[in-house]
């Protein structure tokens, strides 16, 4: 009998120019030229508003990764899945742009042409940035992994921990547009076949 993995995710498309405010050329300089973390670890995570510039001048495929700092689950894949040598040099390769968003960020973003802010915490709601939630499909779960084309066109929300395999699987997917010539079930398939992936890793996928 053969297993197939099965990835539950929410599919939604829309379309997703990204246009911020005009920034001038010296602003744009500025930006394309940070070169340090934006934190203390080893993958060079890029800000969203880095993205508006930089995919003016040079489009790429890219993620992003939203999280909170009370997440667990958010914890656990920095911990571990973020600490994977193959995973940094594969964040750290420059074929695609790696992006963080916290989802409570009290930033205003501009996106599609649409403004998202921060919204403070009710009784019915957790405190949330507009656009993070967006990016979920309105459908909250965290850790949540956003893919974008190069064209800024979101491809598919991903949610939940993912382990460094199971990561690099669906990342590989759609950052390096293997959805443009396999779908994903004989993606997986070949995968399984040329890795000998056993029923337990695939599992691990769905989860």
């Amino acid at each position: 009998m053969r297993y197939w993995i099965l990835l539950f995710i929410g599919v939604h498309f829309f379309n997703a120019n990204a246009q911020g405010k005009k920034s001038n050329g010296k602003k744009n300089a500025e930006i394309l030229s940070v070169t340090k973390p934006l934190n203390d670890s080893q993958i060079r995570w890029y800000d969203w508003m880095e993205i508006q510039a930089l995919q003016e001048k040079n489009p790429k495929p890219f993620f992003v990764w939203i999280y909170a700092d009370w997440c667990s689950h958010c914890k656990d894949f920095k911990d571990s899945t973020l600490q994977d040598t193959a995973i940094i040099k594969k964040l750290n390769s420059g074929d695609f742009y790696p992006v963080k968003l916290n989802f409570e960020d009290k930033r205003t973003f501009i996106f599609k042409n649409k403004s998202y802010q921060w919204i403070a915490a009710t009784d019915e709601k957790m405190a949330h940035n507009e656009l993070a939630l967006a990016m979920m499909n309105n459908v909250f779960g965290l850790p949540s992994f956003v893919f974008f084309d190069k064209d800024s066109h979101v491809l598919q929300d991903v949610k939940g921990y993912k382990n460094s395999t199971d990561f690099k699987i669906i990342s590989d997917y759609f950052l390096y547009e293997k959805y443009k010539t396999q779908d994903w079930n004989n993606y997986v398939k070949n995968i399984k076949q040329n890795n000998n992936i056993s029923k337990e890793s695939d599992e691990t996928v769905c989860k």
